[in-house]
């Protein structure tokens, strides 16, 4: 249940960034063209270079390693802090047993020289 709300919480992380990187490349923009003083002559070179750079972008290529979809990346970034978690918790087990372990032998090494001291 908690990774399940972790895999949640990451989705909407995800969700805050697109929306933070939407809001500020219509910010850049709207600054660039609409500039106080700027001459319309020069504003139509900046569109046309900002339609430039947009073409540029979309015809991009993904290199086909990174071609996974969003929800496969979430699925397995989220299976990668799963593991990653229940490592921890194997490990921090693990550990706890052992000085249990410890404690018990140095209870029961305390008891038997009490027990031979007496008899």
């Amino acid at each position: 249940m908690e990774l399940a709300g972790m895999g949640l919480a990451l989705q909407a992380m995800w969700a805050a960034n697109v929306l933070d990187i939407q809001r500020t490349l219509h910010t850049v923009c709207k600054r660039l063209l609409r500039e106080p003083g700027l001459p319309r002559q020069q504003a139509k070179a900046r569109a046309a270079a900002l339609a430039e750079l947009g073409r540029i972008y979309v015809e991009a290529q993904v290199p086909p390693e990174l071609q996974k979809d969003t929800q496969q990346q979430m699925k397995e970034a989220l299976a990668k802090l799963q593991e990653l978690y229940m490592g921890q918790t194997a490990a921090e087990d693990a550990e706890a047993e052992a000085a249990e372990a410890a404690a018990a032998a140095a209870a029961g090494a305390g008891t038997a020289g009490w027990a031979g001291t007496s008899a």
